[in-house]
């Protein structure tokens, strides 16, 4: 089962998420030799309980808002499979858009 978490908030997912990786154990087993795309776009649904996440925002749909990037983790089966920044590009009525920033085990940039 895939989990992500955003400052520790589980994201809660209308329908699972596409997303999609293929690991050697080696990589399950240490985090830094996994080498992901840089960056990814990621679309997550306007639930109540992700309202809670975005609640700096949640009230402009303007697009015209700063926001920190916040951490995020990604677990495969209970095990931490990613960790990086997630970024919030913009928001509309039913959704967030965001960009998802992989780091590896010491925070830089994979």
């Amino acid at each position: 089962m895939i989990e992500l978490f955003i400052d520790n908030n589980r994201v809660e997912f209308v329908t699972p998420p596409e997303i999609l990786y293929t690991y050697q154990k080696e990589e399950i087993l240490d985090l830094t030799l996994i080498k992901n795309e840089f960056t990814k776009t990621l679309e997550i649904n306007r639930t109540p309980n992700n309202r809670k996440i975005f609640k700096h925002v949640e009230n402009n749909l303007t697009n015209n808002y700063t926001m920190q990037p916040l951490k995020y983790e990604l677990f495969c089966n209970g095990e931490v499979i990613e960790k990086g920044y997630i970024k919030l590009d913009e928001i509309d009525e039913e959704k967030y858009y965001t960009t998802v920033v992989t780091t590896d085990a010491n925070g830089n940039a994979t």
